[in-house]
């Protein structure tokens, strides 16, 4: 009963507002239309068919997308990079062979029960391309990266570490964290997590309304709104896996999978997506073994200032969904390997890179 509580407490914390406004219903053309025009600028279960039922609608008015388990956020407008958008899909406008993708986290015997029962399926507008579309235009990182994202949730919470899933839950930002509650979340992962505090908090940073401002102001010049952006966002605040530090908008980048392959889940064999090769892995392996640490706060700060963390970081991309920042210098790794010293005891201004002294006893 205790534990019941507890998980019910939880849920009710992170739920700032549980009300649930459902957007009109569109086609499947002109939704994945629509969507493919706005968001790409910022871009199997054991469980039972009752259990996944009562999953997907969860009682609270809330509704999420079957695959990737992503909810909207309420509290974005509709036109925000991070906003879900769910679309009602029919059982047979999805791919025939849907339940082998790699990423598809429906079962083809839950989709039966769902029109038998003639309770709707729904689709946030990233799994709606990935699942409908044919094979060269699905199966494409833009499209696969949230469903990426809950496989790796799932994968922490089947190894049954703490460490693992708490890599995981650190790994994502305060705003991702938003998209799933715990009543789609393993058991496992929401177990270990509750015995977490400040721990918890999120050591990756979402750049990408930084970047899109600089990137913006700097292709239009116009004084007046090029002094605002400049004042609160060009700052190198972007930690780079090999340890430089770097301006969001100069930044160059890694793949998601291969950022969560090597950095947050090295010990767990995940899948990776569409596109991603071995090298791909393999260049970002001589990174620093301490990128990822258990607290913001182990990171340093310029000039003392702690709104100016440098902070491993993550920001969408037109046409390649949300990537890893890297320095301009190792924009997709390097073939390099490195030899790493320990970290300096504090930093008070930025560095283009890796640190080359260090302190000695």
């Amino acid at each position: 009963h205790k534990q019941r509580y507890s998980r019910t407490h939880r849920r009710t914390a992170l739920t700032t507002n549980t009300s649930y406004s459902y957007h009109a219903r569109a086609t499947m053309t002109q939704f994945i239309l629509h969507f493919d025009s706005d968001l790409t600028e910022h871009e199997a279960s054991d469980e039972s068919v009752e259990d996944v039922l009562s999953d997907h609608h969860t009682g609270r008015g809330e509704v999420h997308c079957l695959n990737c388990k992503r909810r909207r956020i309420d509290s974005l407008p509709d036109d925000h990079y991070c906003q879900v958008h769910l679309a009602e899909v029919g059982e047979e406008e999805l791919r025939d062979n849907y339940p082998q993708l790699k990423f598809c986290h429906i079962q083809k015997r839950v989709a039966q029960s769902y029109i038998r029962r003639g309770v709707s399926i729904f689709l946030c507008q990233h799994c709606v391309r990935y699942l409908t579309l044919t094979k060269e235009d699905a199966d494409h990182a833009k499209h696969q990266w949230p469903a990426f994202l809950w496989s790796a949730v799932r994968a922490a919470a089947e190894s049954g570490s703490p460490d693992i899933v708490l890599s995981v839950y650190r790994a994502l930002p305060f705003l991702w964290r938003q998209w799933w509650t715990d009543a789609v979340l393993p058991d496992a992962f929401v177990e270990l997590t509750e015995i977490v505090t400040t721990s918890s908090a999120p050591v990756v940073q979402d750049m990408t309304e930084n970047r899109t401002i600089l990137q913006k102001e700097l292709k239009q010049l116009t004084l007046g709104s090029l002094i605002k952006a400049v004042d609160g966002t060009l700052i190198p605040t972007v930690l780079c896996p090999w340890g430089c530090s770097e301006y969001c908008h100069k930044a160059g980048s890694a793949g998601l999978d291969v950022f969560f392959s090597e950095c947050v889940l090295p010990s767990v064999k995940i899948k990776m997506m569409a596109g991603t090769k071995k090298r791909d892995c393999e260049r970002m392996q001589s990174a620093r073994s301490d990128f990822l640490r258990g607290s913001p706060m182990e990171y340093d700060c310029l000039a003392y200032n702690p709104k100016w963390r440098v902070l491993p970081s993550i920001a969408f991309f037109k046409g390649k969904g949300p990537q890893l920042l890297t320095c301009r210098h190792h924009d997709g790794g390097t073939h390099l390997k490195y030899l790493h010293l320990p970290s300096t005891i504090s930093t008070t201004v930025p560095s283009p890179r890796p640190n080359q002294l260090s302190p000695a006893v």
